[in-house]
């Protein structure tokens, strides 16, 4: 199977509309969640960073494995907004994400969370790298 960029445009609008429907996100952010970090937005706001899609097909099924990170951005000296914003992001990872379109999601996984600050900006940066294990429908 070669490994097709639909699947990651899919995997971040189910994710994108799934995190955004949750009050506690968009009581901190709106309708901020952006494909990329934005150098003219202010924070606080979500946003996709790199990816990274990986042929994981077997002689039973076409499949994917995808990395993709996702960044919570906050202007702040301490942590709190970052954290709360991280916190409502989990919380919203842990209900069941809606279908994808032309994919099945079958495991979605947080390997990786990072936290860093940016004292010249004053911003703090919470990022979750997300793995996800998709077939092609």
């Amino acid at each position: 199977m070669s490994v097709s960029i639909h699947v990651l445009t899919s995997l971040k609008t189910a994710l994108r509309a799934h995190v955004l429907a949750k009050p506690e996100v968009a009581a901190l952010v709106g309708s901020a969640f952006h494909d990329m970090p934005q150098k003219t937005a202010n924070p606080p706001y979500l946003a996709f960073g790199n990816a990274v899609l990986r042929d994981d097909s077997s002689q039973l099924s076409d499949a994917v494995s995808l990395d993709l990170e996702v960044i919570a951005l906050a202007h702040e000296r301490g942590t709190t907004r970052a954290m709360a914003l991280a916190a409502a992001f989990e919380a919203a990872l842990s209900e069941p994400i809606p279908p994808l379109e032309g994919h099945r999601l079958i495991a979605l996984e947080r390997p990786e969370a990072r936290i860093q600050h940016d004292a010249e900006k004053n911003l703090v940066r919470a990022s979750y790298r997300l793995r996800a294990y998709i077939e092609q429908l």
